[in-house]
């Protein structure tokens, strides 16, 4: 026992009183705890999911789902066939009559190539032929075709031939009102898919992409439609034309196909 000045200390009481005046351990700290790591948790979460989607909504805006780069042109795969599979590239301008021509013939057989994965069909959606002419009508359907990409390579697939198809008869005429609303719909965009393709048309969301594939093509070399490209080099489309009539002769579909084999074998 030591002892202080009023006199001796017990030092059990001495340590039973300071104990007595030690805070006590909250029942609320556990629970306190748990609540403080749940937020955290929710906190990480939500940082992902915001971080996730700001680099999706920032992917959107810059260019479309389907697009191979920035100033490329749009896959028609529903996924990249891989290393030794032809590239065919195909340039075209909706406004430009014999890119119709071409697809009438071509289109079919090119889609079946994209599907059976014997090609990697990139497709270039070229507005060059709105120079000089009133308003943005290869634009506007360029830009709804890649509004489609948005939503899957079969969406895309289906508009690209359904505006070809929808192509107003005379060049240079403006496309018919609710054309690319009505395509969408045939190609089985409905709910809040169409809902989203349709604002994307009406703000024309890829009018800076769809500038960039313009400039990327012409320094390409690509200065006219249609333009079909195997493996970076032209194809001459003058073997496909009907002399007679200038128009896709009827064997150019198997020209195609035999071009696509014979670049896969060498």
């Amino acid at each position: 026992m030591s002892t202080a000045a009023n006199g001796p200390v017990d030092r059990s009481d001495r340590q039973a009183k300071i104990q007595a005046a030690a805070p006590k351990e909250s029942k609320l700290k556990p629970i306190l705890a748990i609540i403080i790591g749940l937020l955290a948790l929710a906190a990480i979460a939500a940082a992902v999911w915001f971080g996730a989607r700001k680099d999706d909504t920032a992917a959107t805006a810059g260019r479309p789902a389907g697009a191979v780069s920035d100033t490329g042109g749009i896959m028609l795969n529903a996924k990249d066939p891989g290393a030794g599979v032809p590239t065919l590239d195909i340039y075209e301008d909706y406004q430009c009559p014999y890119c119709g021509y071409f697809h009438d013939s071509l289109g079919k057989t090119v889609d079946e190539l994209a599907a059976s994965g014997k090609a990697k069909v990139v497709v270039h959606l070229k507005t060059f032929l709105d120079d000089g002419i009133p308003g943005e009508k290869s634009l506007t359907a360029a830009n709804a075709s890649a509004c489609a990409s948005d939503i899957s390579p079969q969406a895309f697939a289906k508009v690209h031939d359904g505006i070809f198809a929808a192509r107003p008869e005379k060049e240079g005429d403006p496309w018919p009102d609710m054309t690319f609303s009505d395509v969408a719909t045939k190609a089985g965009i409905t709910g809040e898919q169409k809902k989203t393709f349709d604002s994307c048309v009406k703000n024309t969301t890829y009018r800076s992409y769809l500038g960039k594939v313009e400039d990327q093509s012409t320094k390409d070399g690509v200065n006219g439609t249609p333009t079909y490209r195997l493996n970076g080099n032209d194809i001459d489309l003058e073997p496909y034309v009907d002399p007679a009539t200038k128009l896709p002769a009827p064997e150019a579909p198997a020209l195609l196909r035999k071009a696509v084999e014979d670049a896969s074998k060498k």
